[in-house]
């Protein structure tokens, strides 16, 4: 079973990969062509469409995958999907129009002129058809396809990418071309939808009790969720508001980008994390597999994240130019960022299990509330460093928490002592190589080193657990 979340997480590692590469892919084009300046206008209407995204989901992919596994019948299953499809159809038409119609007054508002209406409007357009591939990641998962996930990941990957191309690129159409490269993406997703899942659509098969129970599992994770956007997106308003300066954000935003290189390895990993999860929780040895994967995903992270800070001047001078340099420390601290974005998504299996989200909803409550001061207290004296610094501090704080109340709730047998410690000595060690060294193939060498005696001593300590594992 163990192996089988490994296979699982490296299929859907290529699907990750596939579609991570549209942003480290343009990166390059985006910072030679569009100033700072630009690439902050950018971010403030990314970071809008994420927000109307979550409204338009409302976290029905969570009760989605529950109730495919508690309903596996097939009749079941089809009125659970087509119960999601046609709420997601008509809510997020409504979040649609309301954005179309408000454009100017969003333009007006966000950047003081109203020259960006037609972004608002693409923006509008774009996030209703872009969330139906929501579906087809989520159902792909869940009927284990994940050749089919991959599939169709790089045909709307090489659609945006050959479409900002030609926009951008050749056409010269800035930043507006951006936009219109997703919009015909989407538009391409949602016709593979109906021609992927032709079987399984069927107007007849919406069912209204299915809704209610699958809006009231929902309902609490909705305002967790929107914390979660708070807590890891709004910094780029933050900085708006206290540095005036959209070269700022841009800065920013690159280098939150650079870290996102990490989040193919962590987003492969949850692809396949909670199928299995749920699929494993009623093996007597469900709790020693969970410990396991805290554990590696906990080290290994770090270690990855952690080398991803050593070199991170030399990743901005490859991937973007010389006037993103300033970029560098952010690129670090949003990398560890995303190692500790991932961990409550492996802490929250006890709620899962237990159909209870009140605990993960208070930890992003929390997590909120810290990150939001700190943005007032760092943002003005530290500027894009400081909106880094405050995510951080309020992602610390939301597994911490999880971690305790999860363990009441269905108490699984983590090792926090083990992980912390390794995680310190990793920390010790590469701020050694950052203090000591500053050729770059210097910080490789020292990445190479300190990578094989965490290895080691990490299976060292961890042979009898995965002995014993191997034998059940």
């Amino acid at each position: 079973m163990f192996k089988k979340l490994l296979s699982d997480s490296l299929i859907y590692g290529l699907s990750g990969i596939v579609s991570s590469f549209v942003g480290i892919f343009l990166i390059p084009l985006y910072t030679r062509i569009f100033q700072p300046a630009d690439y902050g206008v950018i971010s403030m209407l990314t970071t809008t469409s994420a927000f109307l995204t979550i409204l338009i989901i409302f976290s029905m992919d969570n009760s989605s995958a529950v109730w495919f596994w508690e309903k596996p019948s097939y009749e079941d299953r089809k009125t659970t999907f087509n119960t999601w499809l046609q709420f997601l159809g008509i809510f997020g038409f409504v979040i649609m129009l309301l954005v179309v119609l408000f454009s100017t007054s969003l333009s007006n508002l966000f950047f003081d002129t109203d020259k960006y209406k037609i972004l608002f409007v693409l923006l509008g357009v774009n996030i209703w058809l872009a969330t139906f591939q929501k579906i087809v990641n989520v159902w792909c998962r869940m009927m284990e396809k994940p050749f089919l996930a991959i599939f169709y990941s790089s045909l709307i990957t090489c659609t945006t990418v050959g479409f900002n191309l030609l926009f951008v690129l050749k056409q010269h159409l800035g930043v507006v071309g951006v936009f219109y490269s997703q919009l015909i993406a989407s538009v391409i997703g949602i016709i593979m939808l109906l021609v992927f899942f032709k079987k399984w659509i069927s107007f007849s098969s919406f069912s209204l009790e299915r809704l209610k129970e699958m809006f009231h599992f929902s309902l609490p994770l909705v305002p967790a969720n929107l914390l979660y956007w708070v807590l890891n997106t709004t910094s780029v308003y933050f900085i708006k508001y206290f540095i005036h300066s959209n070269a700022e954000i841009g800065l920013y935003q690159v280098g939150a980008s650079m870290a996102s290189i990490l989040s193919l390895i962590t987003w492969a990993f949850f692809q396949a994390w909670t199928s299995f999860g749920l699929s494993v929780s009623k093996k007597p040895y469900a709790g020693k597999i969970y410990s396991l994967v805290l554990e590696i995903f906990c080290i290994f992270g770090m270690f990855v994240a952690f080398s991803l800070f050593l070199v991170s001047k030399d990743v901005l001078l490859i991937f973007a130019s010389t006037k993103y340099v300033d970029a560098k420390y952010v690129i670090g601290i949003m990398a560890i960022n995303v190692v500790l974005l991932g961990i409550p998504n492996i802490l929250a299996i006890a709620n899962s299990l237990t159909k209870k989200n009140q605990s993960y909803a208070v930890a992003i409550g929390i997590g909120t509330a810290v990150t939001v001061l700190s943005f007032l207290l760092l943002i003005p004296r530290y500027g894009k460093e400081g909106a880094a610094l405050s995510i951080l501090l309020g992602n610390l704080v939301v597994p911490v928490y999880l971690g305790l109340k999860a363990q009441k709730l269905y108490y699984i047998p983590y090792n926090f002592i083990k992980i912390i410690l390794f995680v310190g000595l990793e920390l010790l060690l590469f701020g050694i190589s950052f203090f000591l060294f500053n050729a770059t193939w210097m910080h490789f060498v020292s990445i190479i080193a300190i990578g094989s005696l965490i290895v080691y001593m990490y299976f060292i300590m961890s042979k009898n657990k995965l002995a014993l594992l191997k034998s059940e």
